[in-house]
């Protein structure tokens, strides 16, 4: 799992402390000389990495914030995708909260991370965080994905119950499966200059074995139930347009044969108004009864239709964002690197690691453009908390 603090002390030092290492005020020439190999990307890169990083932490926090409320206490908790959406926005708070710790600390503003006690605990919650944004991810794709093949069952699985069970499930896995990570790492110093938070020297065997582990269970695993699903459910939503048309068709033929049947019946019944006029009640009511059905049969598929594009939006920035990251990992892994494409493999990570950290913080973005009950949940709340406010003032 990619996350602040890797299990691999190899990996990390190469990899993921680079990126704040870059603007460190002791970095070594072998920094240096990846910003002169690749420049101008690099320096590019130097210039807005933390401008950056900044601005999808305040968003993340902010928007992750605001995407649990809405979740949770609008009329959005009556949807069982909403449970794994909100559960995905707390992991997504954390994991942000514990990267804003981790930058300030290597700007030496509040140094908590590397403490003895809060390294174990920094370290250990956010692999649970980006344990969850995996899963849960996998998760409301797999509802969706039953909801959209198995229509007819989804009032029977995809559940608001069964997804608060799946989300506590979850979480309870990602909370017992990282628990190494506590006696794993630690301060050391390697450097000789301070102390810092890595993966303890005589854990590095085990640490590469259970870095094998995770990229099968965190990385290939979800990745390809994701990826399958996905285009399953990519398949109903782009084809969506022909449930339409026969239901179009259907309510004017029976527009039609309405018309026709009351044609009938008055050329017929002229010399018997009262039952013409019953018979023309009865029509009318039962067409009325119809196309009350038809209509709400209708609002229900369309909100399903809307439901399925925008969890696979979700799901497939997801992919998006972590892809790149994931695929430079494998690559070091398999050792499909050498000295000469050193440099251009660390350029390549800076990308990749901003593309990553990118993906805890875009998922408000994405339910505030592309969510239509979204919005109007958030702002039916802001609109109340400022009645409240007010009240409050007036009063």
């Amino acid at each position: 799992m990619i996350s602040v603090l890797e299990n691999s002390s190899s990996i990390r030092n190469f990899l993921f402390d680079l990126d704040f290492q870059l603007n460190s005020t002791d970095n070594d020439n072998t920094i240096d000389g990846y910003i002169e190999i690749c420049f101008p990307l690099a320096k590019y890169l130097q210039t807005l990495h933390w401008i950056y990083m900044a601005a999808i932490i305040i968003v993340g926090l902010v928007g992750n914030f605001l995407s649990f409320l809405v979740l949770l206490i609008s009329e959005l908790k009556l949807r069982s995708s909403s449970y794994y959406l909100a559960a995905l926005a707390a992991s997504d708070f954390g994991f942000n909260l514990i990267l804003l710790f981790k930058i300030v600390s290597f700007n030496e503003i509040l140094n908590l991370f590397n403490v003895e006690g809060f390294c174990q605990f920094f370290t250990y919650s956010s692999s649970v965080c980006a344990f969850l944004s995996v899963w849960l991810t996998v998760g409301f794709t797999t509802e969706r994905f039953i909801a959209v093949r198995y229509p007819l069952q989804r009032q029977y699985i995809c559940t608001v119950s069964r997804a608060k069970s799946i989300v506590y499930g979850i979480i309870g896995v990602a909370l017992v499966t990282q628990i190494h990570i506590f006696w794993m790492a630690g301060l050391t110093n390697e450097d000789g200059k301070w102390p810092e938070c890595d993966l303890k020297p005589y854990y590095i065997q085990i640490g590469n074995i259970i870095n094998w582990i995770d990229t099968i269970v965190t990385l290939l695993i979800p990745m390809f139930l994701i990826l399958i699903m996905n285009i399953s459910i990519a398949k109903v939503v782009f084809r969506s347009h022909n449930w339409r048309s026969p239901h179009e068709r259907t309510v004017q033929a029976g527009r039609i044969s309405f018309h026709h049947v009351g044609s009938q019946s008055s050329n017929s019944t002229r010399n018997s108004e009262p039952e013409y006029s019953s018979t023309l009640t009865r029509l009318t009511s039962e067409d009325f009864s119809l196309r009350r059905h038809r209509q709400a049969r209708t609002s229900s598929l369309q909100v399903q239709h809307n439901i399925n594009k925008m969890l696979l939006l979700i799901s497939s920035v997801f992919v998006a964002l972590n892809l790149p990251s994931y695929v430079l990992r494998l690559v070091f892994f398999f050792g499909y690197w050498n000295d000469n494409v050193v440099e251009s493999f660390w350029c390549a990570h800076q990308l990749s690691m901003l593309l990553y950290y990118t993906n805890f913080s875009i998922n408000f973005l994405l339910y505030a453009f592309y969510g239509k009950s979204f919005r109007a949940c958030l702002y039916k709340m802001f609109r109340d908390l400022y009645s409240k406010l007010w009240f409050h003032v007036v009063v």
